[in-house]
């Protein structure tokens, strides 16, 4: 730097006539020289001074370097949406940006099945003609439009052009029909639903229904030569891509221009139903800010990196995490329309694949899966997702050549993530001492009978002990905008049952997560289980997800795929330890062998009394087991099929005398 200034003195003399030339050059010039190295100087003592306070920060008072790295992260990501709340950023603003930086010619999606391409510039065309269609079809901002359609890039770009007019998307989950796809578009005030050809038959079923909530609703196929599927939805039209315009809106069409703030809701993104009727997060566009630039910093996404994700881009995982990272990191997305485990080696080496998303049951799929000579060989650098398992954390890393795996916390609706951002097995993150000044999170303690938080004799929350299971909560924030850093739901009611008050002062307030986290005594977070999946047996509690993880390395290395829930059994306080087993054959099964696995590694009270076999798991949009129709069914062997129930050192075929004796307390259990 002292050299370019000097360079910059000598060029101003020699541009400099006569006399002013030799006042430069004399008086001038030094100055400046003089000023700059001083400049220098205060910096050099800054950076030692700042050293020497880490040096003792980190020796003296406990000071982790993954806090350092964790507060580095963390302000980077206070700065960005920072500026972005100042400048009203919305998140069709910061695509575009993307656009320019990275080149209308540079490969922005990848679709697999069709083998399509999309450059940065095509999106972005593609995303405009949506835009006009919007405009055409008299949309104004802040009307909500039902987008239900599968993994594509046309699918993004369907809700960016929507944001570009101030429209909103909401996310409809691909595998609803009937009354819960109509609770889902009536909650979230839908007054046009866009919809895939292959949906055509979904929609056709629901469209009087659609026309009672809406006179006037309208309906538009995402594709245009699908003529017969079209024709079954009475009043529907297609959304004619070829006569659409690829211009850019006009700047006053723009939604920013027509009022639209950076905390004004962009998407809405619906709970994965395990325990009900879904609900509609409300994502705001600095919510959906805050996800891309924290998760693109945090797993260091630059251009180069591929991103490999075949979960659902109506949820946030892949719609907001995922397309995050191509928004602001300038990564390329590689999408598959549904998860294949005997595709997934070739897509990665095939796309030259460096991340890759999961949620935990996709991996031990993947392991279920046979070996592929080229499993491990390829360029993936990262894993990130949530729910991977213990037992199958350390083989599916190993297996498919994962360098590291970052495993994370979070909601849609919630106000805090916890990240895993030093590949520590088995753990979901690490909650950082020094970021809680920026982001304040606690784990707190929770009766898990009354299934309330424990508060003490001055009416406040107890944080948990080292590796104390409890809820774990995050402050909500008010910026001075009024907003805050809680979105909630489209339902007030469903919202408020998410806050806790008053927590460690008075009139503060918390998102309560509904999950039981515990950490150990160096800060490392773990998943105990959620809320409502936990049953209370002989006077204990029991985690599903534990049992079921003993339940699964029975078969190992291929472990079992299992769902364990609670059933009542006649007159019995609590609920007995039922575990469903996916795909085995009774006719094959050891259930000597079984019994004997599961009393070894499980207490007494956690072991289940009861076993069936179901042809498939019942799941989510996110591969997550659904536990409450199980539940509903119970145990009764006139409806529930090959029951099984554990005798002695097996497990035995749950006849009607049987289960008789065992509602009458004939049988003791």
């Amino acid at each position: 730097m002292v050299g370019r200034v000097k360079e910059g003195m000598r060029s101003l003399v020699r541009h400099s006539p006569g006399v002013s030339g030799l006042v430069v050059g004399l008086v001038l010039g030094p100055v400046l020289w003089w000023l700059v190295c001083a400049l220098w100087l205060v910096l050099l003592v800054l950076a030692g001074v700042a050293a020497a306070g880490l040096a003792f920060l980190v020796s003296k008072k406990g000071l982790r370097m993954r806090d350092v790295r964790m507060l580095v992260g963390g302000v980077r990501i206070q700065l960005y949406l920072k500026n972005a709340d100042r400048k009203n950023t919305t998140v069709d603003q910061l695509w575009e940006s993307t656009v320019a930086w990275r080149g209308r010619g540079a490969p922005a999606f990848a679709h697999v099945d069709s083998g399509e391409y999309f450059t940065f510039g095509q999106m972005d065309d593609a995303a405009n003609q949506v835009a006009h269609w919007a405009l055409d079809a008299g949309l104004e901002p802040g009307t909500i439009v039902a987008v239900f359609g599968y993994n594509r890039p046309r699918y993004i770009a369907v809700w960016l052009g929507l944001a570009k007019v101030g429209v909103r998307a909401a996310l409809v989950n691909t595998n609803q029909t009937g009354d819960v796809l109509m609770h889902s578009i009536a909650v979230s005030g839908a007054q046009a639903v866009l919809f895939d050809a292959a949906l055509a038959n979904v929609v056709a079923a629901v469209r009087d229904e659609l026309r009672g909530l809406h006179s006037d609703v309208l309906l538009a196929c995402l594709d245009d030569d699908a003529a017969d599927e079209l024709a079954r939805v009475d009043g529907a039209s297609a959304i004619g891509w070829s006569s659409l315009s690829i211009k850019p809106v006009p700047a006053e069409s723009r939604g920013y221009a027509r009022g639209v703030k950076t905390r004004d809701p962009l998407l809405y993104i619906y709970t994965s139903g395990t325990t009900g009727l879904p609900k509609a997060a409300i994502v705001t566009h600095f919510r959906y800010l805050t996800a891309a630039s924290a998760f693109s910093i945090f797993a260091k996404v630059t251009p180069d990196d591929r991103v490999y994700t075949v979960l659902p881009l109506y949820h946030s995982a892949a719609g907001m995490i995922g397309v995050g990272m191509v928004l602001y990191g300038g990564a390329m997305m590689v999408l598959r329309s549904k998860f294949s485990a005997s595709r997934y080696t070739a897509d990665v080496v095939k796309y030259d694949v460096t991340i890759v998303q999961y949620i935990g049951e996709l991996c031990r799929y993947l392991l279920a899966a046979p070996a592929h000579p080229r499993d491990a060989d390829n360029s993936v650098r990262l894993a990130i997702g949530n729910g991977l398992r213990p037992d199958v954390w350390s083989k599916f890393k190993t297996r498919f050549g994962v360098d590291r795996i970052l495993e994370f916390y979070a909601a849609t609706e919630g106000a805090a993530a916890i990240l895993n951002l030093e590949d520590k097995d088995n753990s979901i993150g690490y909650i950082s001492q020094p970021l809680q000044a920026i982001l304040p999170q606690q784990i707190v303690k929770f009766d898990r009978m009354t299934e309330e938080v424990v508060r003490g004799p001055d009416g406040r929350c107890i944080a948990v002990e080292t590796d104390e299971a409890g809820e774990f909560i995050a402050k909500i924030i008010k910026f001075k905008s009024g907003a805050t850093n809680y979105s909630g739901y489209t339902s007030s009611t469903a919202s408020s049952k998410k806050v806790l008050k008053d927590v460690f002062k008075q009139g503060d307030a918390w998102f309560r997560s509904g999950d039981l986290l515990k950490r150990d005594d160096e800060g490392f977070v773990y998943f105990v289980d959620r809320i409502g999946d936990t049953f209370r047996w002989k006077g204990e509690n029991v985690a599903t997800s534990e049992v079921a993880e003993v339940c699964a390395r029975f078969t190992d290395p291929a472990p079992l795929e299992c769902n364990v829930y609670g059933v009542t059994v006649g007159e019995y306080s609590g609920r007995a330890g039922l575990v469903a087993i996916v795909g085995a054959s009774p006719d094959a099964f050891d259930f000597t062998g079984f019994a004997a696995h599961i009393r070894t590694h499980l207490a007494s009270y956690a072991v289940p009394l009861f076993l069936r076999f179901l042809p498939a798991m019942d799941l989510t949009g996110t591969y997550k087991h659904k536990k409450v129709q199980l539940r509903d069914e119970g145990i009764d062997p006139e409806y529930v099929p090959d029951i099984y129930f554990l005798s002695g050192n097996t497990f035995v075929p749950l006849t009607p005398k049987l289960h008789a004796d065992i509602i009458s307390g004939g049988v003791r259990l």
